[in-house]
C-alpha cells in the first residue's frame, strides 16, 4: 500500500460542516480515518499535517 497524499474531505449539510481524513493510495483508491466525518475544521488540518509529517509526505 503506497500513499501518495493526505487529504481532508469536506461534508457540509444544512446546519454544519464536517470533516475527515483520506489517505488517497498510489492505485487511486482512498482510505477514510473515520467511517464518517468527525473533526473540526482545526482538529482535520492538525490531524492531516502529523500525518503528513509522519509519512515524509509534502
Amino acid at each position: 500500500m503506497n500513499i501518495d497524499a493526505v487529504a481532508i474531505d469536506t461534508v457540509t449539510g444544512t446546519s454544519s460542516t464536517s470533516y475527515n481524513i483520506v489517505l488517497n493510495l498510489v492505485s487511486d483508491k482512498n482510505i477514510y480515518l473515520a467511517a464518517g466525518p468527525m473533526f473540526t475544521a482545526k482538529s482535520a488540518e492538525q490531524t492531516l499535517d502529523a500525518i503528513a509529517s509522519f509519512l515524509k509526505l509534502d
